[in-house]
């Protein structure tokens, strides 16, 4: 899958490919840069930058076991990192930190 977005803040494109398993080349903007970790749940380009893209997607098809293992890695993340169960514990320690923040002592 090829995200080439200018900027995204969470791509949910990426997200969702990365949970099908599927090999990720992204631009290294936004919030997708934060989702990707460069050759190891994806690959990221230079954005706007077409001769970068050229470059990773070439290795990325030219080694396609290296591909499947980006894929089988961005899925676990994925799972790990975006489920609901990951998310909701992250949204309740957000929550806890804003209203701890205004406690008085």
């Amino acid at each position: 899958t090829i995200v080439a977005s200018r900027w995204e803040n969470q791509s949910y494109t990426t997200l969702e490919a990365m949970l099908q398993g599927c090999p990720v080349v992204a631009s290294a903007s936004g919030g997708t840069a934060e989702i990707i970790r460069d050759n190891d749940t994806g690959r990221l380009f230079i954005s706007e930058d077409a001769s970068s893209l050229a470059t990773v997607l070439g290795e990325v098809f030219s080694d396609t076991v290296n591909a499947a293992d980006l894929g089988h890695r961005a899925r676990q993340y994925v799972l790990t990192e975006h489920s609901s169960q990951a998310v909701g514990k992250a949204t309740l320690q957000a929550y806890d930190k804003a209203i701890s923040s205004f406690q008085t002592p």
